[in-house]
C-alpha cells in the first residue's frame, strides 16, 4: 500500500513529464513575458520544495501555481499522446488528494484542451497584487527581515548591522517599531516589527492596508463557432493540430490617478527604507 507521500511524489513526476511533453511537442502561440518555457525544470521558479515533497531524493520540482500559455501540439499523434497524458494527470492527483473524483478540484495548472469550435481568443491582461488589512488588533507587524545562521558569525553581523541601522532610521523618522529575533528550523531570524495599533493611531487612520505585486492576470474571451463568446482566466489551453485560431491581444488599460498602485498616492505611507511592498492609511 503507498502512502500518501508517495502519490504526491508521483503526482509531481508525472506533472513535470506533462509540462516537458508540452515545451518539446507545441508551438507557443501565446507564452508570458515572465517564462521563457514549459519545463518549469528549468527556472529557479520551479524548484520550490514544500511539505510534500521534503526529503524525496533529489527533490521533485513543485509545479508554479501558475502558467499562462497557449500552445498548439504538433501532430495528431501527439494530440493522442497528450490526451494519456492528461488522463494519467488527473487520475494521480485523485489518488493522491484521496477525494471522490466527482468532487475533486483540480489545480489552475492542469492544462485544458480547447474545443475544436475555438477559433479566436482576445487576451486582456492587468497586474495583479496581493493585498491584505492589518488591523491594530492584529498585533506588530513584520516589516523587513534578515536572516543568519548561529555558525556563521559574518552572517550574524551582518544581519544586526542591518538590522540595527534600519531601526535607527525607522525611530529617526517617528515610526513605532522594534526588533524581535525569531527561529526557523534552519536559521535564525531578526524582524522589525511595527507596532500596528500605534501606527494607526498616530496616523488616525482605522487600518493599514498591504499590497504587494504578485505578477500579471490574464483574462480571455473565447469565442466558438455558433456559440456564445465564454469568458475565463487564462491558465495552460492546449490547442488541437491544424486548428486555426486567431489570437489578439487588448490596450491595457490607462491606470487611473486614484488607483491604489499609483506612486506617491496621498495615502500611502512612506517608509525610509525599502520594503516588500506598499502600505496605505485605511478608513473603516
Amino acid at each position: 500500500m503507498t502512502t500518501s507521500t508517495d502519490d504526491w511524489k508521483a503526482f509531481y513526476q508525472h506533472s513535470l513529464e506533462l509540462f516537458q511533453f508540452l515545451e518539446q511537442h507545441t508551438t507557443k502561440l501565446f507564452l508570458e513575458n515572465e517564462r521563457a518555457s514549459l519545463d518549469y525544470a528549468q527556472d529557479t521558479y520551479g524548484i520550490v520544495t514544500s511539505a510534500l515533497n521534503a526529503g524525496y531524493v533529489g527533490k521533485v520540482p513543485m509545479a508554479p501555481r501558475f502558467i499562462h500559455t497557449i500552445c498548439q501540439l504538433n501532430t495528431e499523434e501527439d494530440l493522442a499522446r497528450f490526451q494519456m497524458l492528461l488522463q494519467q494527470y488527473q487520475e494521480l492527483y485523485v489518488q493522491a488528494a484521496q477525494t471522490p473524483a466527482a468532487t475533486t478540484k483540480f489545480p489552475f495548472l492542469m492544462p485544458r484542451l480547447l474545443d475544436a469550435s475555438v477559433y479566436q481568443i482576445n487576451i486582456n491582461s492587468s497586474k495583479a497584487f496581493l493585498s491584505k488589512a492589518i488591523h491594530p488588533k492584529d498585533g506588530p507587524h513584520s516589516l523587513k527581515t534578515w536572516s543568519y545562521t548561529l555558525e556563521d558569525y559574518v552572517s550574524f553581523e551582518a544581519a544586526v548591522e542591518a538590522a540595527d541601522a534600519a531601526l535607527r532610521q525607522m525611530e529617526q523618522a517617528g515610526f513605532p517599531v522594534s526588533l524581535r529575533e525569531q527561529e526557523t528550523k534552519r536559521k535564525q531570524v531578526l524582524s522589525l516589527d511595527v507596532d500596528t495599533a500605534a501606527l494607526c493611531q498616530q496616523l488616525a487612520c482605522s487600518h493599514i492596508q498591504y499590497r504587494k505585486p504578485s505578477g500579471t492576470q490574464y483574462k480571455v474571451q473565447l469565442l466558438h463557432r455558433d456559440q456564445d463568446t465564454v469568458r475565463d482566466s487564462l491558465g495552460v489551453y492546449v490547442v488541437r493540430p491544424q486548428q486555426h485560431l486567431d489570437i489578439y491581444h487588448s490596450i491595457p488599460r490607462k491606470t487611473r490617478k486614484d488607483a491604489l498602485f499609483v506612486e506617491h498616492h496621498p495615502d500611502e505611507i512612506v517608509f525610509p527604507l525599502e520594503v516588500d511592498g506598499s502600505y496605505y492609511r485605511k478608513q473603516a
